[in-house]
């Protein structure tokens, strides 16, 4: 007998997103161009097993704020079986509360065990768009200043770059990352001064941001004994809110601009003005 004729790869695509749709437990992956169980991706997400690899791979992106070391990520793949399941029903996806978290640990990049790092990250969807919520705090367990401002002075490239590729830069491709609310005031001695912040946004991706540095009240913990004090310090806070858009292929001009630095973004629309993702 005749061998049937082979598929083309626009058809095998078309018949496996048929059958993604159609079959529980299954998402496409857009890397093979085959189908795997979901719950095998949700599981390494939960186990923390995901590590962003080098920022220009179109099917990672970042969820929260990475310092270094840092090891929070989102997969394609899992964004994609979230939204699934949210159009095709439970058995095709983790819920989005999968994409919730929070931990806390003390640096170890920059050498100081007193100056902790406070993460967390939440997701909803929104008319049928996927927005991610992320925290970054930092504060040293005796509420100085001088660490905090020794710790940006030397990773606020990294701390801009996490809130997206373009965020500082005088032209998107070119400059210095930077947020200027996090550099030191060059007519102040102090080494932090309080930021009151204000809403901002990328002018390319989607993406709004804000900066703020208390000096607030903080419990403090006792190695010896376990008991919490209150005491004032200082708190250097950064809050990313992002729309990754519908997640249906990592081709979207809102994923690739939220995960490859060098995608020729095109201004963002009037109409998504700074403040629109975050009262989304």
């Amino acid at each position: 007998m005749p061998s049937p004729p082979r598929l083309t790869a626009e058809t095998r695509k078309a018949l496996l997103l048929w059958l993604e749709k159609d079959t529980p437990h299954l998402y496409l992956c857009f890397e093979c161009n085959g189908l795997h169980p979901w719950q095998r991706v949700a599981e390494r997400y939960s186990n923390r097993n995901i590590i962003s690899p080098r920022g220009g791979d179109d099917n990672w992106g970042r969820l929260g704020p990475r310092v270094p070391h840092s090891t929070i990520g989102i997969q394609f793949s899992l964004a994609r079986a979230v939204m699934n399941r949210h159009h095709y029903g439970p058995q095709h996806g983790p819920a989005v509360t999968l994409l919730s978290g929070s931990k806390s640990k003390a640096d170890q990049y920059y050498s100081d065990p007193e100056l902790i790092i406070d993460e967390s990250w939440s997701a909803r969807i929104v008319a049928g768009e996927l927005y991610v919520k992320s925290n970054l705090q930092l504060h040293h367990r005796d509420g100085c200043a001088l660490p905090l401002r020794h710790y940006l002075d030397s990773a606020v490239g990294e701390i801009a770059r996490l809130v997206c590729h373009q965020v500082g830069m005088l032209h998107p491709f070119l400059g210095v990352c930077r947020i200027r609310e996090l550099e030191r005031a060059p007519d102040s001695t102090d080494p932090l001064v309080i930021v009151a912040g204000a809403l901002k946004s990328c002018r390319y991706c989607f993406t709004d941001y804000r900066v703020d540095v208390q000096f607030a009240p903080r419990n403090r913990s006792s190695s010896s004994n376990n008991n919490t004090r209150a005491i004032m310090g200082w708190v250097v806070s950064v809050t990313r809110w992002q729309c990754l858009g519908a997640c249906r292929s990592p081709q979207d001009i809102k994923w690739r601009n939220y995960t490859s630095p060098k995608f020729p973004c095109p201004p963002r629309a009037d109409s998504c003005r700074p403040g629109a993702l975050y009262r989304s």
